[in-house]
């Protein structure tokens, strides 16, 4: 006796899901609603129908061209993709608790100028020697905060110090002339010579 479609995808799917366990995606944080939608347009007729409340439910029917072929759920993969995007939340999750902590603890009584300098003295014990590159700076910066749980210098910046300012505005403004000294080459622009800053030394640490 031949199937008539649509079907009711809830229906179905927890139809599977009590024989195949491994196909349900909320124990890997995923929709199956926004998994029908953006994963299975391709074989699957998807009708919306919303009920006497607003709430839409979903059903399905082979696409034309899928009738009658094999059509193939490859589980590992699926699983895969959800375990990665878990994965992927979770650590967004993680990364926002900790960036909540960090603004309302222990940065409370430790003023942006502070946590700045702290941040570079730091960089800068793990160096061999005092001096580098500003490109080096900004990566190891980079990581510093992320550790923080920001996404990178800029959100840093932004959050912590109220602007968008660079790591070389932020040294100016945060060290003294006998702390640090920037270094680069010499260059000549419309006849006047300038310097290009590659290199940052340290002075002094505390």
């Amino acid at each position: 006796m031949s199937r008539k479609f649509p079907v009711f995808f809830g229906q179905t799917y927890g139809s599977l899901i009590s024989n195949h366990s491994r196909f349900n995606l909320s124990n890997y944080n995923i929709s199956p609603n926004e998994y029908l939608r953006l994963h299975c347009s391709d074989f699957l007729e998807i009708e919306e129908r919303p009920d006497k409340v607003g709430q839409i439910h979903y059903w399905i029917s082979p696409k034309k061209k899928a009738i009658g072929a094999k059509i193939s759920l490859d589980a590992s993969k699926i699983i895969e993709d959800s375990r990665k995007r878990a994965q992927k939340n979770s650590e967004k999750k993680i990364a926002k608790i900790r960036r909540e902590f960090t603004n309302t603890n222990t940065h409370t009584i430790e003023d942006p100028k502070s946590r700045f300098r702290k941040l570079i003295f730091e960089i800068f014990s793990e160096n061999e020697t005092n001096r580098l590159s500003l490109s080096a700076l900004g990566v190891r910066m980079s990581r510093k905060v992320q550790d923080e749980g920001y996404q990178n210098s800029k959100e840093y910046f932004q959050s912590v110090h109220g602007s968008s300012m660079t790591i070389s505005e932020a040294l100016n403004s945060y060290f003294t002339n006998e702390e640090i000294r920037f270094t680069g080459i010499r260059q000549i622009r419309n006849g006047m010579g300038t310097m290009k800053y590659t290199h940052v030394e340290l002075h002094r640490r505390d």
